[in-house]
């Protein structure tokens, strides 16, 4: 067991300048992997790759916050991914909005729907927080499939 002087180092971002200069070095790659796989079409990998890999983080991330960091078991991350998705698709293909506008207003609603989702589960907690958000990602999946 690692025993800290301060609770400022055990919250710190970076633990040493070595994870630092490797999360610099990541980033950097990370910003010049899109010109570079789209110049030379790296591996195979295409931009549509890459950008299913980029969203798929952002879910696996956003599940590490809440399941990792708060220990709540939440099974309705796929229902908010389906409707934030669903209508953004809907704004760009109906409506004819641009992308970098209905991007926006698709996690907007999606937010809104875990705001909804939210204020009733309040008080839930173990084994009845993960059952509300299963039901609700397993609802929205099926209303989804029959649209």
């Amino acid at each position: 067991m690692d025993i800290k002087r301060s609770y400022y180092e055990d919250i710190e971002l970076f633990k040493s300048k070595t994870v630092l200069a490797w999360s610099i070095i990541l980033l950097v790659v990370l910003i010049l992997l899109p010109w570079f796989i789209i110049e030379t079409h790296f591996l195979g990998i295409s931009v549509y790759l890459l950008n299913l890999i980029i969203i798929h983080c952002i879910v696996a991330i956003g599940l590490n916050i809440l399941v990792g960091y708060t220990g709540q078991i939440s099974l309705g991350h796929a229902g908010f991914f389906a409707i934030g998705a669903f209508t953004t698709v809907m704004f760009v293909s109906k409506m004819g909005l641009p992308l970098f506008v209905a991007l926006p207003l698709g996690a907007f609603i999606s937010a809104g729907a875990g705001f909804i989702l939210g204020l009733p589960s309040l008080r839930l907690e173990g084994p009845y927080l993960a059952i509300a958000t299963m039901g609700f990602g397993m609802a929205i999946t099926t209303i989804i499939k029959h649209m």
